[in-house]
């Protein structure tokens, strides 16, 4: 069988479902908020950034990079990318290879990996959502947890262990679900004595394989000090039943409690008709038994698998493992619209337990899904811990060691300081250099073994020769290659009721007094509680 092959093709989300979606119904949002939890319900200033940097995303009428090949002068655009992370598909594909090349090629030395999953209770899931420090609090103690049981099992008091944290925040349905995906060397670093008492190198030390009890021990630990925490936090009641405290996030902002509760249980919150049926596999609707695989355990709705193991000498199993970490939470061709655009049918990922494939759900509901999955700005997905750390001594000396960066500059004789002898050599770079990460035919690369550089006709290379942002320029320049010169923006508002604040948004209308003109309420809470 021949090899697949690809070829370099534009990408255009302003023809996916997806990208419709979203410009027809996001202006619709904000007043069917309004109408239902009052003049003081809206939505947080990040979300309406994100989904209006994710219209303009990829049209080439909001600028482009202009690549000509240097032998035929064979032109190609690359329009401007969003980078919001939690709703441009693109942009969060384009992180996830980055990222999985970056922790590959320059951060985790040749070692076996095991994945680690924590799942936790639903109410507890709702609550770390908004609540940011808890769930920074529960993520340190599932790194912890993990980490002491590798210290243990290998009976080294001054053993290390190093790893990754991704959080995620949605399934295959686009519900809401906090969880971890841990990716930890699957064993410890220790440093051996050196010579006279010297300091000597540190080393990994393999573990051996898990033990039956092993995780259960590792959930237990890590249930039995969540437990403490809520109760600590005064988020727990202490009842035998352990039901959950008044919602506090509530009282504050109501509509957006209200959005995260009904993504996370999958309930309609802007439509009043029920979701349609979802659409099954072919057979009968039968509920399979749920029995917990190897190196599964479940315990007071505390789930743990760590079944996943890397060999060290698979480069390319890691790199696929960690591209699922950080995989995005959609692609489009997941989604598509029915019933004039009125509802939303998606393909789910894997098939549910009976039989599911896929999932209706009104078109209103489905976009305040997307907005409850964009995590706040300025926190963190992705965290280095153990001697991975950033400021992690043993660091320097685990890390492999990085590529020059591929934007050096070369020092000439002439540019060098008096003291020095010569001037220095890419070879000469220490670990732990700054690099810079993948460019975007570096990715396209990485990821489907495409030059998107070379030149078809003539076999040149092509070269970027100009940036040209929106504006005259790039009207003549698109209107000369035949291609669309207008981005399709947000359409006009098609569903009650109508609001004039949404209306005079979408006008341009910065006149425009609010009738409440008080501050924003805060969509995430830094408190404890």
């Amino acid at each position: 069988m021949a090899a697949k092959t690809f070829t370099y093709k534009r990408r255009e989300p302003e023809k996916t479902d997806l990208h419709r979606l979203v410009r027809t119904w996001f202006p619709s949002i904000p007043g069917m908020l309004r109408e239902r939890f009052g003049p003081r319900a809206k939505l947080a200033k990040f979300q309406t950034q994100a989904v209006e940097r994710y219209v303009d995303c990829g049209q080439l009428a909001n600028g482009f990079v202009r690549v000509r090949c240097t032998s035929c002068g064979d032109d190609r655009l690359v329009a401007f990318s969003c980078k919001v992370r939690g709703l441009c598909p693109s942009c969060d594909g384009r992180r996830m290879v980055d990222e999985a090349a970056h922790l590959v090629d320059e951060v985790l030395p040749i070692a076996p990996y095991r994945q680690w999953v924590f799942t936790f209770p639903f109410w507890l899931r709702y609550v770390m959502a908004w609540n940011i420090s808890l769930r920074d609090a529960i993520q340190r103690i599932v790194t912890d947890c993990t980490q002491q049981f590798y210290v243990r099992r290998a009976g080294q008091k001054l053993a290390k262990c190093g790893g990754i944290a991704v959080e995620h925040r949605f399934d295959s349905a686009l519900k809401v679900d906090v969880h971890w995906h841990l990716l930890l060397a699957d064993g410890v670093f220790i440093r051996t004595r050196g010579r006279k008492g010297a300091p000597g190198r540190v080393r990994f030390l393999p573990a051996d394989a898990l033990a039956s009890a092993d995780v259960p021990a590792v959930l237990a630990h890590v249930e039995r000090r969540v437990m403490k925490l809520l109760k600590r936090r005064g988020l727990l009641h202490e009842t035998p039943d352990g039901q959950p405290p008044p919602d506090t996030f509530a009282e504050k902002n109501p509509a957006m409690a209200a959005i995260l509760q009904a993504s996370l249980f999958g309930k309609n919150l802007l439509s009043e008709e029920a979701s349609q049926p979802p659409i099954h596999a072919e057979g009968p609707r039968i509920l399979a038994k749920h029995t917990h695989g190897k190196n599964c355990e479940a315990l007071n709705q505390f789930t743990l698998h760590a079944n996943s193991r890397i060999l060290a000498q698979s480069r390319t199993g890691l790199e696929s493992m960690i591209r699922y970490l950080c995989r995005p939470a959609l692609a489009t061709e997941r989604v598509e619209l029915l019933d004039n655009d009125e509802t939303v049918r998606l393909r789910l990922k894997s098939p549910w337990r009976d039989g599911t494939t896929h999932v209706h759900m009104p078109a209103p509901d489905f976009v305040m899904r997307l907005l409850a999955l964009i995590p706040a700005p300025m926190k963190k997905q992705i965290r280095y811990f153990g001697v991975f750390a950033p400021g992690a001594k043993w660091r320097r000396e685990v890390v492999r060691r990085p590529k020059p960066p591929r934007r050096q500059k070369e020092v000439q004789p002439e540019e060098t300081c008096a003291h020095d002898k010569q001037a220095p050599k890419p070879d000469d770079i220490q670990p732990g250099h700054a690099v810079s990460r993948l460019t975007w035919s570096e990715a396209m690369k990485r990821t489907f073994k495409l030059d998107v550089l070379h030149c078809d006709r003539c076999d040149g290379r092509r070269e970027v020769i100009a940036l040209i942002p929106e504006g005259d320029i790039a009207t003549r320049i698109l209107a000369h290659l035949k291609l669309p010169v207008d981005a399709q923006g947000f359409l006009p508002i098609r569903a009650p009721p109508w609001d004039p604040f949404v209306e005079a948004m979408l006008a341009g209308n910065d006149d425009y007094v609010d009738d409440d003109p008080s501050e924003d309420l805060p969509f995430f809470d830094d408190g404890q509680a």
